[in-house]
């Protein structure tokens, strides 16, 4: 199904972060994988919200060469969104 395989691309993409990626950035990865599963949220909603995270997490490759006022803002910019997520998560999805 579509949803299956947007949950297994979400989970593939949480799995595979490059290192020195923040624990944030992992995190809206879970988040993501998390709201593909919900059903109560229109499908071409979580398909945007996937697409945002996979556009994030392309810039992601050279996290460990990144200074560290970059990686903070890197985390900043996940926790977020992961926020973001978790919002409309408990709001149409009753998390």
């Amino acid at each position: 199904s579509a949803a299956a395989t947007a949950t297994a691309a979400a989970a593939g993409s949480a799995a595979a972060l490059p290192a020195g990626v923040p624990q944030e950035c992992a995190d809206y990865g879970a988040a993501i994988q998390k709201l593909s599963t919900c059903d109560k949220l229109p499908q071409a909603s979580r398909d945007a919200m996937k697409q945002g995270y996979d556009a994030m997490a392309g810039s992601w490759a050279q996290a460990a060469n990144l200074p560290a006022e970059a990686k903070t803002a890197m985390a900043t910019g996940c926790k977020q969104a992961t926020d973001a997520i978790n919002q409309s998560g408990k709001a149409i999805c009753g998390w």
